[in-house]
């Protein structure tokens, strides 16, 4: 396995500044998974047609140095200016004449970035013009003076203060004065921002100690530990893909990920070339694991540095002949229903339709307890095999069908009104639903109001015992 190896070096102009320093190196599975190194792997997706794509988890590895980065409390303070917002998206992803797959975003930040012991701007302009002052030379005396003056008038005005006898007419007879003889660094005054910008073209800091936010013992780190990864079995010209969960115990639980259930055999023939069981789970140690690597590759294509590792679970799917089929009660009558639609509902049953709203919900209560003693034989029957009632949250997406109570009473527009009634008192112990048992310390009557009133509500899913 490789990791990526984390050290601060001197700046080669200003020793004082120190630069990032990557490299990759070999470390065991054990000290990658159980110290959070961020593992340098293959690009999981599509690597013989995009063998230089960035992998998702190199896209997180980069966020999250940005994150860190650019943290208000790694900046510092006293030279603010200089400690610029980074962005650590790559403009390119991996380095052509790089074998080890190590992203550029991280050459990149070991060009752009200096770290130092909270140097005051002070600091940084005498350290600036130190580095003019021991390169003073043509390159360098030009490079100052085009960042202290802006226009050619002030480029003129500013070399006459050294010699009156100078005439320029053109940017070429300011390339062809001897520069570093008209003038020196400590010529310059109150010039203290375009000095540092002259000894460092991309002038841009943060605190030493940021460094300790992502390495873990001298590696690339942004977890305590990893927690999973897979692994890619090749047998038979075939990948079988196992789902690794690292315990607390150190060990680790291999978890077929079984997509074509003809390939159950050769997970079992692949275990058994492993543990001497035909099994499809296997539990083993980091080592043993890592001694798989000669015909399987490990990745991490789980693992993101964004928010709280996920760690992937095994899946199924589940078929569709063999779901469950949930029961539920249907259309209720309740208090929110227009005068209209209670008419045309006592309309249907030959009652009175004059009068107030309440009047008309107080028919219906009469009407839903008439067809309830009417039909509760018929729905005796149809409950003597109990149903369970489901609690909330159970997943419904696997089941295969979905549908309202059918017992086969004849009793028109309030049949499901009349079943929800009957589950109601015969629910014993808010989970089975049986005609064996009947809860009478309420009228039907009083039990008819109530659902009306939303005050008691049999929108469940239940499922035949």
């Amino acid at each position: 396995m490789k990791a990526i190896k984390v050290t601060l070096i001197p700046d080669k102009t200003i020793p004082e500044f120190n630069r990032l320093q990557f490299m990759t190196q070999e470390v065991s599975l054990r000290e990658m998974l159980l110290n959070g190194y961020h593992p340098i792997v293959d690009n999981e997706y599509y690597p013989e047609y995009y063998p230089s794509a960035l992998s998702r988890l190199d896209k997180s590895m980069a966020k999250a140095l940005e994150d860190i980065l650019n943290d208000k409390k790694n900046i510092i303070k006293e030279a603010a200016q200089f400690s610029n917002a980074i962005s650590c998206s790559p403009r390119r992803y991996y380095n052509d004449t790089n074998d080890e797959g190590m992203p550029t975003v991280l050459d990149d930040l070991s060009r752009r970035l200096y770290f130092v012991d909270n140097y005051n701007y002070d600091t940084i302009t005498k350290l600036a013009r130190r580095t003019l002052r021991n390169n003073w030379n043509t390159r360098t005396a030009h490079n100052v003076l085009m960042h202290v003056t802006g226009s050619f008038n002030d480029t003129r005005a500013f070399l006459k203060q050294f010699d009156k006898n100078i005439t320029l007419r053109s940017w070429d007879e300011v390339s062809s004065l001897d520069l570093p003889n008209i003038f020196n660094i400590d010529d310059v005054k109150g010039k203290d921002s375009a000095i540092i910008y002259a000894a460092i073209s991309s002038p841009n800091f943060r605190l030493t100690g940021v460094v300790d936010e992502f390495i873990n013992k001298g590696y690339l780190s942004f977890r305590n530990r990893l927690k999973g990864f897979s692994l890619y079995a090749d047998v038979e010209d075939k990948k079988l893909i196992y789902i690794a969960h690292v315990t607390k115990e150190n060990r680790v639980q291999l978890i077929p990920h079984i997509a074509i259930p003809e390939d159950r055999i050769l997970y079992k023939q692949y275990a058994k070339s492993i543990t001497g069981k035909k099994q499809y789970c296997m539990d083993l140690s980091i080592e043993e694991v890592e001694s798989l690597q000669d015909n399987a590759t490990i990745g991490f294509p789980t693992l993101r540095y964004e928010k709280v590792e996920e760690v992937r679970s095994s899946s199924a799917v589940v078929r569709n002949d063999l779901g469950l089929t949930l029961y539920r009660t249907g259309t209720m009558v309740d208090k929110d229903y227009t005068n209209k639609t209670l008419i045309s509902i006592l309309e249907a049953y030959d009652k009175k339709v004059s009068g107030v709203k309440d009047e008309l919900l107080d028919r219906i209560v009469d009407v839903v307890v008439e067809l309830y003693r009417k039909v509760k034989k018929d729905l005796d029957k149809y409950f003597e095999t109990p149903f369970v009632k489901l609690s909330y949250g159970y997943s419904y997406q696997n089941t295969s069908r979905k549908k309202i109570f059918d017992p086969g009473i004849d009793v028109g527009s309030l049949s499901q009104m009349v079943v929800a009634v009957y589950i109601a008192r015969h629910l014993r112990a808010e989970r089975i639903l049986s005609s064996n048992w009947e809860n009478s310390s309420y009228t039907i009557k009083d039990l008819v109001k109530s659902m009306i009133n939303g005050e008691v509500t049999t929108n469940h899913h239940f499922i035949r015992a």
